[in-house]
């Protein structure tokens, strides 16, 4: 899925006005104006739209943990950043458990059981690793609207 249309899931999601983006990215260390936080959430065929790369969207899911959780030991993402690592991100800036995620899934529209969701959750190498696809990735995100 893409990086801009998964930060603008996740603003909705959690009501998040432009002024609080600002702040996330600057909790992870990022400074951005406000225009520059609308840019990255307008929708592609508006002028003025800027592609959020995986390092942008990596230091929003960052500012956001520190933001709901506090300071954070480990920053960045090592390798691509895939929809597996962002809901691992996102668990973690919720303090979500297995029980919530399997809910917020069920809410999106996804009824998961508790191994598939951990299959998400593996080291890649894993024999049992399964890659989170972009519909349940917007399964996950439209389930975990406050």
């Amino acid at each position: 899925m893409e990086n801009n249309r998964v930060l603008k899931e996740i603003q909705e999601a959690f009501n998040l006005k432009d002024l609080t983006m600002v702040l996330i990215y600057k909790k992870a260390d990022e400074t951005i104006t406000k225009e520059d936080a609308l840019d990255v959430l307008k929708d592609p065929s508006e002028d003025g739209f800027v592609r959020l790369n995986d390092e942008g969207l990596s230091l929003f899911l960052d500012g956001f943990i520190i933001y709901k959780r506090g300071e954070i030991q480990h920053r960045g993402v090592e390798g691509a950043l895939t929809n597996n690592k962002i809901v691992k991100k996102l668990r973690v800036a919720c303090n979500y458990k297995d029980e919530d995620m399997i809910q917020a899934f069920k809410r999106g529209g996804k009824d998961l059981k508790k191994s598939e969701l951990s299959a998400f959750f593996r080291r890649e190498d894993h024999k049992n690793y399964k890659e989170l696809r972009d519909k349940y990735l917007l399964f996950f995100l439209r389930g975990i609207k406050e």
